[in-house]
C-alpha cells in the first residue's frame, strides 16, 4: 500500500508486478518489516542485488535513496508524501 509502484527512481511498474525487497538483506540481519521492505520491479531488484556499487537506503518515513556506482544520488518518496511545515 505504501509504495504502489517500483520505488526505483523513474520506474512506474505497478507494485502488484514488483518484488518486496529487503533493503538491508535478510541474510545480513535485515528484518522482514515495512521499515526494511520496498517494492522493486524484477529488473531493479536484480540490479540492486547483483550489480556492484549500487546502494539503497530506506528512511523511517519511507523515503528511498538510491546511489549509483558513479555516486549519483536519487530519492523517491511514497505517493502522497508531503513535507509538513508549520504555518507562519
Amino acid at each position: 500500500l505504501r509504495d504502489r509502484t517500483c520505488r526505483h527512481p523513474g520506474c512506474t511498474t505497478p507494485a502488484g508486478w514488483a518484488d518486496l525487497d529487503h533493503v538491508i538483506a535478510h541474510a545480513a540481519g535485515g528484518a522482514t518489516a515495512c521499515e526494511n521492505l520496498c517494492c522493486l520491479c524484477r529488473r531493479h531488484h536484480r540490479l540492486k542485488t547483483f550489480a556492484p556499487g549500487w546502494t539503497h537506503t530506506l528512511d523511517a518515513d519511507g523515503v528511498l535513496t538510491v546511489t549509483t556506482p558513479t555516486g549519483v544520488t536519487r530519492t523517491t518518496r511514497p505517493p502522497g508524501y508531503r513535507v509538513l511545515t508549520t504555518p507562519p
